[in-house]
């Protein structure tokens, strides 16, 4: 997995700050579903390392593995599921208002 960070508010280049495959460590079951956890740098300084927690609930990994092409069975429109406040989100891919 590999992860880029660049300023928000100001345009400015990425900086990889996590680079290698995920391990059995890294992924822990949560409440709503599965949680990453990993150690990576920060933008700005090599000697700080930061604990980044990535937390997905069923429908948010529906709506990555929908968006991942044929290699892993994507095919048509997801439902994202129920948000963490419990709304039910539309159907990825789906255009609103038309």
């Amino acid at each position: 997995m590999r992860m880029l960070v660049r300023p928000a508010k100001r345009e400015g280049t990425s900086r990889t700050i996590f680079d290698r495959p995920l391990i059995d460590g890294d992924v822990k079951s949560g409440a709503g579903g599965p949680m990453i956890s990993v150690d990576a740098e920060g933008i700005y300084s090599n000697d700080s390392k930061y604990r980044y927690l990535i937390e997905f609930t069923l429908g948010e990994l529906e709506a990555l593995i929908g968006s991942s092409g044929p290699a892993l069975g994507a095919g048509g429109p997801v439902s994202t599921g129920p948000n963490r406040q419990g709304h039910q989100e539309g159907v990825a891919g789906e255009m609103s208002g038309s």
